[in-house]
């Protein structure tokens, strides 16, 4: 796995993994990423997404493994921000991090939709939520939502009226809102 990955990731900008647990692809994409970099670049080099806090702590620990003298910093929520400033006075060769969940307002249950699929066919993890779905389908956009299984929640102003997702940090208003009180 190493060895075929890391052709394919120093030729190429963008490179997918498919690989059983277990077969070495997080230092098959490690080891690429440790031979680009330089040591005299005192910014951040590479940037790793995952989509789990757990994930992110796990590619940190197998760098760490590697001592490879870059430093690594992790970004995920449920640390002060405090905390994360301090991480980036002296910013890291690589940044390993996980997004925030945030909720996306649209105007119209369309461009709510539309708005979903751009996200997902640029591999970024959401669901939509509007009164236009049934409701074992609105509930399961939730569902998926609040397990951070998609980290953003595509929706009208639907959303607005009574949810109470205490891990949201960020609102985007994709569209202004209609009224002012919306």
């Amino acid at each position: 796995m190493q060895k075929t990955a890391n052709t394919t990731i120093i030729e190429n900008e963008n490179t997918l993994l498919l690989s059983p647990t277990g077969s070495g692809k997080t230092l098959a994409f490690l080891l690429p990423i440790f031979q680009k970099l330089n040591q005299e670049n005192k910014q951040i080099q590479a940037l790793i997404i995952t989509p789990t806090r757990e994930l992110t702590l796990q590619i940190e620990q197998v760098w760490r493994k590697m001592k490879t003298n870059f430093k690594v910093n992790v970004a995920h929520g449920g640390h002060a921000k405090s905390i994360e400033k301090h991480n980036f006075i002296s910013p890291p060769a690589l940044l390993i991090g996980t997004p925030e969940p945030a909720i996306i307002f649209c105007n119209h249950r369309e461009a709510v939709e539309r708005t979903h699929w751009e996200l997902k066919q640029k591999g970024i993890d959401s669901v939509f939520y509007h009164g236009g779905m049934e409701q074992d389908d609105r509930e399961l956009a939730l569902i998926k939502f609040r397990n951070q299984s998609a980290h953003f929640l595509v929706t009208t102003d639907l959303a607005a009226r009574g949810l109470d997702i205490p891990s949201v940090k960020h609102i985007i208003h994709y569209h202004l809102p209609n009224k002012e009180e919306d």
